[in-house]
């Protein structure tokens, strides 16, 4: 329930052609997108044309590009204080307010003495569009200020207090906000796509297990077979219908990327690569589709 939040209509950014994309139903196989031809399925997720994959947005005048100065407080603030952060998040995790209950404008805050940092600077209220059910996550301001630029101006950075502030927070998915989260804090690619790929599905991480900064290198081509070999198991394992749910969770998080403006290498990276394991897998449950053995679709780069 939104209770008393003066929620406005969802801002204009959410009604971008980038994410009017994913709107339609989906109709029987992947056939179509093989083919080259615009597929649609069911409920979450949408048309795409062959090769395509969540696109990464990019204009001429790109309002993300925050600059060397911002990427360097963004790898210090990831690298010293991202992990400290996040845990100290866990200690209040994100709940869901009881239906019909008008949301207080400041929760109260406590943290065990053994904190290992500050507490969080609001409770954002995260909903979608048309919907009346709001969860509450915990976050620090200086996370989003410097991974956000498309943060609503009306969330406002306030000093750790023992009561804070909860801001409503429109995005296209709320489900996979934890996610993004969680990224953006620790920038641990190995965690997130973990945690978008079923449980056990992962032999060994293509990813590293440290943070991935603006100097880390890009990925290397050989996480390739490895993707492949991941793709392969969960055809044989999952039915088309869970393959086609785990590529609308990865597509909620690619919504909320582009709602938030989020231009991180790594998380783009993760992103494409979850994306072309699930659509890749989908396929080979189709024998209609004649997908080649070795071909992943869309093509890691």
């Amino acid at each position: 329930m939104r209770g008393n939040f003066d929620t406005p209509d969802p801002p204009k950014y959410l009604r971008a052609s980038q994410l009017d994309g994913f709107q339609r139903s989906l109709v029987v196989t992947l056939r179509h997108l093989i083919n080259g031809d615009v597929i649609a399925h069911a409920d979450t997720l949408t048309t795409w044309t062959k090769g395509k994959r969540p696109r990464r947005p990019w204009f001429k005048s790109n309002p993300w590009d925050i600059g060397r100065d911002a990427l360097f407080a963004r790898d210090n603030l990831v690298r010293d204080f991202g992990v400290r952060l996040f845990y100290t998040l866990s200690l209040l995790a994100p709940c869901a307010p009881p239906k019909d209950t008008p949301i207080p404008a400041r929760f109260p805050v406590t943290l065990p003495a053994n904190a290992p940092a500050e507490g969080p600077s609001y409770f954002l209220g995260v909903f979608a569009p048309n919907s009346t059910k709001v969860t509450l996550h915990p976050a620090h301001h200086d996370v989003l200020a410097v991974h956000c630029p498309r943060l609503p101006s009306t969330i406002q950075a306030s000093p750790p207090a023992s009561e804070i502030p909860a801001h409503p927070l429109c995005l296209p998915d709320p489900q996979s906000y934890a996610l993004l989260s969680q990224y953006m804090y620790t920038h641990r690619q190995d965690l997130l796509l973990a945690s978008l790929l079923p449980p056990g599905s992962l032999p060994s991480n293509p990813f590293p297990t440290t943070a991935h900064l603006s100097s880390s290198p890009k990925t290397a081509e050989e996480i390739h077979s490895q993707l492949l070999v991941v793709a392969e198991s969960l055809a044989k394992d999952f039915t088309q219908h869970k393959l086609l749910g785990g590529l609308s969770t990865v597509h909620g998080l690619w919504k909320n990327t582009v709602a938030l403006g989020v231009d991180d290498d790594g998380l783009w990276e993760v992103i494409h690569a979850a994306w072309g394991v699930y659509l890749t897998a989908a396929g080979w449950t189709d024998s209609r589709l004649h997908l080649r053995k070795g071909e992943l679709i869309p093509g890691y780069q």
